[in-house]
């Protein structure tokens, strides 16, 4: 859920399909599908701000971030891998 409550950030897939993110307007309850990808699944995906997500893709694009605020793409960013102990 987003910090002011507004909306639902959900991972959807169908059958045999690939999980794409949907916001939900808490108010009017109408669904937008805001982010599917050929490439992969929808991961990791979480709340900057009231309006702002980021999310990771999986499997193809493991290492990098992306990022959408007001549900438009604000940016693409690698994300460096941790050291293993």
């Amino acid at each position: 859920m987003s910090p002011d409550g507004n909306h639902l950030a959900l991972r959807v897939a169908a059958k045999d399909s690939l999980a794409r993110l949907v916001v939900l307007d808490l108010k009017t309850l109408v669904p937008k599908d805001v982010a599917s990808f050929r490439e992969g699944d929808v991961g990791y995906f979480d709340w900057v701000n009231d309006s702002r997500l980021v999310f990771k893709l999986s499997p193809r694009l493991q290492g990098v971030l992306l990022s959408m605020s007001r549900w438009r793409w604000s940016g693409v960013n690698k994300v460096p891998r941790l050291a293993s102990r």
